[in-house]
């Protein structure tokens, strides 16, 4: 009898054990998971803090300048893509091809720029990009009413949305097609000249 009640005991004793050492290996896990999981939190964290700086940094200008008549009711901005961005509200300072002076174009045989697009708001753009060897597109917005621009051995693409009162493009020889409304003064251009005309 009282060997049989000592085993009852040991065993009794032995389920404890194993009980306690369960929970214990069972709380560990469970703060290691914790550690993991907070681990890759941080590493998230500071990968998306790292993405968002680098976002911010893109699409800041290289250069700013003003380019209005009236100086700076049209500014231009230049960025690292070769993108010229011009936007304000009035008509563009006039520029010359082969002007001096005030009437020098601000980017004549500038290399860096690629495309122009013009904002909302202006209305007239001269001839700032003549002889710009690798500018290839120009996009205007829909108040654009005078354009102007010669010179531009590598343009290719002029996109007008807008109802031109006064268009003027010499002596650029890439020039393959023109966007802009049916039947406006862009297209009678486009015929007149054997380029090819899109309607938009």
């Amino acid at each position: 009898m009282k060997k049989r009640i000592l085993a009852i005991v040991l065993s009794l004793t032995m389920a404890a054990a194993c009980f306690t050492g369960c929970g214990d290996s069972n709380d560990s896990s469970s703060k290691k998971n914790s550690s993991v999981s907070k681990s890759v939190s941080d590493v998230s964290t500071a990968e998306s803090s790292d993405t968002e700086t680098k976002q911010a940094k893109i699409g800041e200008p290289t250069q700013t300048g003003t380019c209005g008549k009236n100086g700076d009711n049209v500014k231009w901005s230049l960025y690292e893509d070769g993108t010229v961005v011009i936007e304000g509200i009035g008509e563009m300072h006039y520029y010359v091809s082969d002007g001096e002076g005030a009437k020098a174009p601000v980017f004549r045989e500038n290399s860096l720029v690629k495309k122009v697009i013009v904002k909302e708001g202006v209305t007239e753009v001269t001839d700032m990009f003549a002889k710009c060897e690798n500018l290839t597109s120009v996009e205007l917005s829909s108040t654009v009413t005078s354009f102007k621009m010669t010179n531009l051995p590598a343009l290719e693409e002029i996109i007008i949305p807008g109802e031109l009162r006064f268009l003027y493009i010499d002596n650029c020889k890439k020039l393959k097609v023109i966007k802009g409304k049916a039947g406006s003064k862009a297209e009678t251009f486009a015929k007149e000249k054997g380029i090819s005309f899109e309607a938009i």
